[in-house]
């Protein structure tokens, strides 16, 4: 599914280049993003023509993308951004992975999987 847009493919690669130390990838208009995705972007037969339908395509691409670690969220109502800006703000960051939350996870599941093997032995027909 991300494959078929320019949109979502810009983006993962915008993502992909950022180097920085923040999971914040970019904050602000959804103009300034559609500006800024044009240096990542490689078809323009189907690229959005403008903020709208660049909004349009990242808000059905927003379940791919997150299954790719990327979360995106579009605010509700427009605000000021920056000194200069306004619009809907939008917000791409990077889901970042937490190794502790990742070994409780699968502390609880082997403590599961062991009630229920205990369980199991326990039952009596």
């Amino acid at each position: 599914a991300l494959d078929a847009s320019p949109a979502a493919v810009a983006i993962t690669a915008m993502v992909e280049n950022h180097h920085a130390e923040s999971a914040i990838i970019f904050y602000g208009t959804m103009q300034l993003l559609l500006e800024k995705l044009t240096a990542y972007r490689k078809d323009s037969e189907n690229w959005p023509k403008s903020p709208r339908g660049l909004s349009e395509v990242i808000r059905r691409q927003i379940p791919a993308l997150s299954l790719c670690g990327i979360d995106i969220t579009i605010g509700n109502q427009s605000e000021r951004i920056g000194h200069n800006e306004r619009g809907v703000p939008v917000t791409i960051k990077k889901k970042s992975v937490n190794i502790d939350n990742i070994g409780s996870v699968i502390s609880e599941v082997s403590m599961k999987e062991k009630k229920f093997s205990d369980s199991d032995e326990m039952e009596v027909f």
